[in-house]
């Protein structure tokens, strides 16, 4: 006789990633017990979670270059590649040449930085939509608003 384990339901890494079983073979005087253990494997199930929607900050126009302005952060449920977050300007941002030159978004970090001097005179508002996706397999891109408006 071959014992078989049969799944009756999914398993879901992120509520328990690993199950623990006992499998007991009973003869008339003797028995021999086995521990089965299971450990599930991570799929990119999630999608990045941004810790907030959108973001306004106040800065001078003489907040000095190379001056970091706000981290932005996001998580994921998923483990290894499939939780690992990176950001970047959308598409939508890119084509603003005049964010582009005056702001960096470190990749990694999230840290939005200021690399070209403001001037109130030229504009007062910026609005930056910044994408986070994770670096697994058919990854879905989030979308999260930064406003930063800029005083005298």
């Amino acid at each position: 006789i071959v014992p078989e384990m049969i799944l009756k339901n999914f398993l879901d890494r992120e509520k328990i990633s690993t199950h623990y079983y006992k499998l007991c073979a009973y003869e008339i005087q003797h028995h021999v017990c086995s521990t089965i253990i299971i450990n599930v494997l991570d799929v990119n199930d999630n999608i990045p979670q941004f810790e907030q929607q959108q973001i306004t900050v106040n800065i001078s126009e003489l907040l000095p270059i190379n001056s970091t302005i706000i981290q932005i952060h996001a998580y994921d449920l998923d483990i290894g590649k499939n939780g690992e977050i990176r950001y970047q300007f959308s598409k939508w941002t890119k084509g603003d040449q005049t964010i582009v030159d005056t702001f960096y978004l470190d990749s990694i970090t999230g840290w939005l930085t200021l690399i070209k001097q403001l001037d109130y005179e030229q504009r007062i508002i910026y609005e930056i939509q910044i994408q986070a996706n994770d670096l697994g397999e058919n990854s879905i891109p989030v979308y999260m608003k930064t406003i930063i408006y800029v005083s005298r």
